[in-house]
């Protein structure tokens, strides 16, 4: 039997194991007449807390487009991983999930792809997996506390203080956002009570699940590998020290070796899977943290955006904003009152002499663990200049069970307490339930932006619904979008999840312009947008100069070039005001091509379709698309016919050029030739020479030119 540490050696002493922690139940101080109703109990709350979220999910949330750069992100990549799994299978769309090229974790999105997969395609599926990670910790602490305590009154007194804690429900990064960040801050709580059910890695079995769940932590976020790895680190630096210095004391001397060989097994396990990893996403998370957050200038940006200027700033901003943004008021109230209380409790009712501590003291003092479990990443986070509202969250974790440890301390020491005290931490423990729930109350009837301001919302909706309806009549699959804003709304992966949530497509949809935070030319940006379909602008650029965002600035300058641009070489298709801006929506005019047998260009060649006053103002027509050009002794030639209304067709000049595998078809209509009137006009291009290729089961050998355009632009002049 392996030696481990006495429990009841320090007042602050957690784990109570003697010989096999796991496996030695610890005496109650007044036995229940069942153990159902406490798990009943979490059950009923669990439910309530789910049946609050969902209406809330439903009325605030999935409606609306995603919030946040990020949350749209998570969501495409869960959705795209979906689709693979619908179309080739489960097992394929797993491996495509965890091949996807995504910087910040692996798990995510592969486990929303999962929810969609079960529940169906949704926020909601996919938000409710951010409730399944939340009712886990709250089975962890309970299920944790009860084994340290015995008493379900102090559990519950936990689960009540765990409840009133604001990041579950906190605008960016909580429970209602699809992104790493709460999910971190669940899992980062999980972990805690792994180490706490180890008895702080005296337990070997317990040992392992704790470097279990650190792995499970860091390939959800793979940035927290740093912290996960100089907090066991530490442990490892603290318990050798201690043990170098209880050589004499042989039986001491054995617990601790025990104890820093379990810390080792349990490190190794999230080594040897998490560092592999790591390495396989190396070049992804070179670019996105090292380019973009150390060597590139987005974290003086991201600490402007927050009015970080000073040391004193930033020293202050992760304390300020743990205590203020994540912990709430009422967290703090509540765990006071419970520190306090375990400290009062201590002091009036003493310990008796059998319950005093053995000779053996435990390897380290337990706060220290749950302090090192807090200042690690707290520390590492306030080095960093680029700063986040978000991520202080699961510093929460650590002083919450700071707060707890006088009071479970006193209640694990006490091996028998009067029936008064007992009702009394019952009733205590109901007003920590009633505090934690009301919180959920809360939470769950106030309104977001999408109610608040139902206007804004249908304009934003409105627009991002003309683009799509556009985008179909450009028969294009893959569709750029020009802003010069930022913002989130105007994202292009934004409006590809709320499109997919509507119409269950994925639409291709890419920023040409509006995607960087940094400054661009006059050039660079008129470039933008000669590649876009749709250009976004503000009608009056009236950004606040006081914006930290360079992008901002370099389009106060070049917005008069970028309006002029578009008048010219675009058609208005809207004005939708939003927050009391004014946005244009501009789309380049098109022709509309029909659709090709078997999607391929045959001798019937390319018919296009539109109107006479698209072709008025934009006279010059270009085609681009893909040609196997190995197929052919000697490329193909083009010809081109023009038909107005009923007129008969003739023929047109047209040029065609090749660059490899692609083909670009330039002609141009004679503006003069053309009814004033808005007639219909047609478009038919045909090749000269074919490749015969086996078509697929039910169809003879057909001779083929080439795919079918990718882009059909209009212009007033020829391009450069």
């Amino acid at each position: 039997m392996p030696p481990t540490l006495t429990a009841r050696t320090s007042w602050l002493a957690l784990p109570r194991p003697t010989g096999m922690v796991e496996e030695e139940p610890l005496a109650d101080a007044t036995p229940l007449p069942s153990a159902r109703w406490p798990w009943l109990l979490l059950t009923g709350l669990l439910l309530v807390q789910f049946l609050l979220f969902r209406q809330f999910v439903e009325r605030e949330i999935a409606w609306m487009m995603p919030r946040s750069f990020d949350q749209s992100a998570y969501l495409l990549h869960s959705y795209q991983t979906y689709e693979v799994m619908v179309e080739r299978g489960l097992w394929k769309g797993l491996e495509t999930g965890l091949r996807q090229p995504v910087p910040n974790g692996l798990l995510l999105h592969v486990q929303g792809a999962l929810m969609h997969f079960l529940f169906g395609p949704s926020r909601m599926s996919a938000l409710s997996l951010n409730f399944v990670y939340y009712a886990l910790l709250q089975l962890a602490v309970v299920a944790v506390l009860h084994w340290t305590t015995r008493r379900w009154s102090v559990a519950f007194l936990g689960l009540g203080l765990l409840l009133a804690a604001l990041s579950p429900f906190g605008p960016c990064g909580g429970m209602d956002d699809f992104r790493i960040d709460f999910i971190a801050f669940c899992l980062y709580g999980v972990w805690m009570c792994t180490l706490v059910r180890s008895g702080f890695f005296q337990s070997r079995r317990w040992s392992l699940v704790v470097g279990v769940m650190a792995l499970v932590i860091v390939l959800f976020r793979y940035i927290t590998f740093v912290s996960i790895v100089t907090i066991l680190g530490a442990y490892l630096v603290l318990l050798t020290g201690r043990w170098l210095r209880t050589r004499r004391d042989r039986e001491l001397h054995a617990a601790l070796g025990h104890q820093i060989r379990n810390l080792v097994s349990a490190s190794v396990i999230c080594l040897v899977f998490a560092v592999p990893v790591l390495l396989w996403r190396a070049r992804a998370l070179y670019s996105y943290y090292v380019v973009n957050y150390i060597l590139g200038g987005d974290h003086n940006i991201r600490a402007a955006e927050l009015g970080l200027h000073s040391l004193i700033q930033h020293v202050s901003y992760y304390p300020l904003s743990v205590l203020f943004d994540h912990s709430g008021i009422s967290f703090l109230v509540l765990g006071g009152f419970i520190c306090a209380l375990g400290l009062l409790l201590r002091w009036l009712k003493p310990m008796a002499r059998e319950e005093q501590a053995s000779p053996l003291a435990p390897g380290l003092p337990i706060w220290l663990y749950f302090a090192v479990a807090g200042l690690v990443p707290l520390g590492i986070m306030t080095v960093s200049i680029s700063k986040s509202p978000i991520t202080g969250n699961i510093i929460v974790q650590p002083l919450f069970w700071l707060l707890l440890l006088p009071l479970v301390a006193w209640a694990q020491a006490r091996k028998g307490v009067s029936l008064t005290t007992e009702r009394w931490l019952a009733g205590v423990a109901g007003v920590g339930l009633f505090v934690g729930m009301n919180g959920q109350l809360h939470a769950a009837s106030i309104h977001r932006s999408g109610t608040l301001h139902p206007y804004d919302t249908e304009q934003m909706l409105a627009l991002i619904q003309d683009l799509r309806t556009e985008q179909r009549n450009l028969s294009v699959e893959k569709v750029r979008v020009a802003s010069d804003t930022l913002s989130d709304w105007l994202y292009s992966t934004t409006m590809q999840v709320y499109l997919y949530e509507r119409e269950r497509k994925l639409v291709d949809l890419s920023s040409t312009l509006g995607s960087s935070l940094f400054a661009i030319g006059e050039k660079e940006a008129l470039a933008s947008l000669a590649e876009a379909d749709f250009a976004i602008l503000q009608e009056n650029y009236l950004q606040d100069k006081s914006s930290v965002y360079p992008f901002h600035h370099s389009m106060q300058q070049v917005h008069p070039q970028l309006r002029r641009y578009c008048q010219e070489h675009f058609t208005l298709k809207g004005k939708y005001v939003v927050h009391g801006d004014t946005y244009l929506l501009y789309v380049r005019p098109y022709l509309q091509v029909k659709k090709c047998p078997w999607g391929w260009v045959t001798p019937e060649g390319i018919t296009l379709t539109g109107t006479s006053k698209a072709l008025q103002r934009f006279p010059v027509v270009e085609l681009q698309g893909g040609i196997p050009s190995e197929r052919f002794a000697s490329l193909p030639g083009i010809a081109a016919q023009f038909r107005l209304g009923e007129a008969a067709p003739r023929t047109i000049p047209a040029k065609i050029q090749f660059k490899g595998n692609a083909y670009t078809i330039r002609l141009r209509i004679d503006p003069k030739e053309l009814s004033d009137q808005d007639a219909p006009v047609e478009i038919r291009i045909v090749f000269d020479r074919f490749f015969r290729a086996p078509m697929s089961a039910g169809h003879e050998d057909e001779p083929l030119a080439a795919l079918p355009p990718s882009t059909v632009r209009l212009y007033r002049s020829l391009p450069e």
